[in-house]
């Protein structure tokens, strides 16, 4: 009989120790509850639940982490778990984190588990004091002003003395002033008589008015000869010939607006040939008007070229074809005159005096 009590009471401590397992094997490895599912500024939060299966010889620190609506770290904190697994926390709710209503985040870490649990907060409403009043410790105080001062819109500001002033002066800006007497009124415009104009405050008559003819300006009060836009005049043959109004200097001048210039080809020459005319050209005059015999060399020297332009009278005016034809043709030439010629000269001169040195 002993024995089969024996036999009994072990079997049903085995049985109980095996419900107890089989309970606490069915549990989550760490648990986590609050004491309230809402909370308000100042209410106290409490956080507990149990680790599974704690080593008595080494319990793991417990890490609590309080997260806010907008996924920012409002707080956290480590508490050490006691036997059996249970640990607990508690703090305030509210504070500078604590910006907004929501649903707030709570989270266990122990080791490599995690659990997690969301409270809602409400975030109070702002205490406004009227005007002139002020909060403090909590509760909307009356401002008081010190001697001397007054409430004006919410502040204490300093009142003014009274000033009065004497007979023949003002308050203005809080200080006495002269009354000063108005300005007198402006003197009237004075206006000057036809053909007369206002200068320094004196009406001076006015210049009259110079209408220059056609082909010249007005410079310095005087009428001039306008420049010519296509570059001027034919400096070297002005200087040969003593005067613009020359015959050949005229010739020149006809055949370069009326022919040349009537097309796009011979403006183009025209501008290319005067950029190169005009760096020698007056250097050129200058000589031809200090040296008689260097001026009739000139004269000389182009008359071939004078006498070839003529040929430009048989191009049609406008016509680039025309035109491009005959100043091919010109040119050719007074190469030839001015180029060819003198250097077959002194290639000919050359080989007599290179005959006459092998003798």
């Amino acid at each position: 009989m002993r024995a089969l009590a024996a036999l009994l009471a072990i079997a049903i401590l085995a049985g109980t120790a095996a419900q107890v397992s089989a309970d606490r094997h069915n549990i989550a490895p760490i648990t986590v509850e609050t004491n309230a599912v809402s909370y308000e500024d100042g209410d106290v939060i409490t956080v507990s639940g149990i680790i599974k299966d704690v080593d008595p010889d080494f319990l793991c620190g417990v890490t609590i982490q309080v997260w806010g609506p907008t996924n920012n770290l409002i707080r956290v904190a480590q508490v050490s778990p006691v036997a059996g697994g249970e640990y607990e926390f508690s703090f305030p709710a509210g504070g500078p984190n604590w910006k907004v209503s929501g649903e707030y985040t709570i989270s266990i870490r122990c080791n490599t588990d995690v659990v997690s649990t969301t409270v809602s907060y409400t975030v109070p409403e702002p205490v406004a004091c009227e005007e002139g009043y002020e909060m403090m410790d909590g509760e909307c105080v009356m401002m008081a002003c010190e001697e001397g001062y007054e409430m004006m819109d919410g502040q204490c500001v300093e009142i003014a003395p009274t000033v009065v002033c004497g007979e023949g002066t003002e308050l203005v800006d809080g200080q006495c002033q002269i009354i000063r007497p108005p300005p007198p009124p402006p003197p009237e415009p004075v206006t000057c008589e036809e053909g007369y104009e206002m200068v320094d405050g004196e009406c001076v008559e006015i210049a009259p008015t110079v209408v220059c003819g056609e082909g010249t300006e007005l410079v310095d009060g005087q009428c001039q000869v306008v420049a010519s836009p296509q570059g001027g005049g034919c400096l070297i043959a002005t200087a040969a010939y003593g005067t613009e109004l020359a015959p050949q200097v005229q010739y020149l001048r006809e055949i370069r607006d009326n022919t040349l210039l009537s097309t796009s080809a011979g403006s183009s020459f025209m501008g290319a040939f005067n950029d190169l005319y005009y760096a020698v050209s007056p250097q050129i005059a200058d000589m031809e008007r200090q040296s008689p015999v260097f001026r009739e060399m000139v004269r000389v020297a182009i008359t071939p070229m004078l006498a070839s332009l003529s040929l430009m009278s048989l191009a049609e005016e406008g016509s680039e074809a025309s035109v491009l034809g005959v100043g091919m043709l010109v040119i050719a030439l007074n190469a030839g005159m001015y180029v060819g010629m003198p250097a077959l000269l002194g290639f000919k001169a050359y080989g007599k005096v290179r005959a006459m040195r092998t003798r």
